[in-house]
Parts: structure tokens; sequence; C-alpha cells
């Protein structure tokens, strides 16, 4: 397990969607823009697999699950892309909520299971409602997976 708040402390922590790498399990967004190293401002930079770093005796992409696993979201804003292992919190759902948004409901949905592997995507198309989206998430994990979004 790692510590969360020596993760924050090291990426820290950004309210521009552009930079954010996951929506941590308290809401936040994962600033992985490296501005704090000189990387650039307003990009995701870092590769969600630097995570890394807090993760012994884990591959880089064996990290990144594990962060997953433990209820992270991951986030590509240069894809408009969300990838979702737990169902997420009211906290996270709030912060999905505002990457949705930010994108003006375009985006792209993958649901991975605990190794990784993907097991649902769904292609948004611009205006769609954010709580359509949520909803859609919610759905699938109170419906243990079994939904059919067509």
């Amino acid at each position: 397990m790692t510590t969360l708040q020596n993760i924050i402390n090291h990426f820290g922590i950004t309210e521009d969607i552009r930079e954010a790498g996951y929506i941590l399990i308290n809401g936040q967004f994962l600033d992985l823009s490296e501005k704090n190293n000189g990387g650039e401002v307003g990009y995701r930079t870092a590769d969600h697999r630097d995570i890394n770093m807090f993760y012994d005796n884990k591959s880089n992409t064996e990290s990144l699950i594990a962060f997953m696993n433990e209820g992270n979201i991951r986030l590509t804003p240069e894809t408009k892309g969300i990838d979702i292992t737990i169902k997420p919190n009211k906290e996270q759902q709030q912060a999905l909520r505002q990457f949705i948004n930010y994108f003006k409901g375009e985006c792209l949905l993958d649901i991975s299971d605990e190794n990784g592997k993907n097991l649902f995507n769904k292609e948004y198309s611009i205006k769609t409602s954010s709580t359509k989206i949520i909803n859609d998430i919610m759905d699938y994990f109170n419906n243990e997976r079994k939904c059919n979004y067509e």
C-alpha cells in the first residue's frame, strides 16, 4: 500500500484538468504536468506509470494497476479519457463531473478489471450530459458489471 500523502507531496495537486493524471480517492486531481520539475504548464507530461517510484518490487505497469486498484481513477486529458477500476466515491464523482464538463461531455470511458484488462469502453459525443456519463458508470458498477450500454 502506498502513502497517498507521499504521492501528493511528490507530484502535487492541480485544478487544471489538462495537467491531471489521476482523480485521487479524495477527489483531488493529481498533477502530472511536471511543472515543478521544468515541465510545461497546462499539459500532462509525466507518464501514469511514474507512480512506480512509490511501489516496491512492481513493474511500471503493475504500479499503475495497483494505484488504480486502490480506487484512483486514471485520466488522459489529451484524449479526454477516463479509466476506472473501482466504483467512484462521491468526491470522485464530483471531480469526474468537472472533467467531463471541461470537455463539454465528450470523453472516452474505459472500465478495467483489477488486472488492468479492459472490460468496457464507450465513446461519448460532445454535449453528452455529465450526469448521463456518471450514471452509466455507477450503473455499471452497481449492476455487477453486467450492463450493456448501446
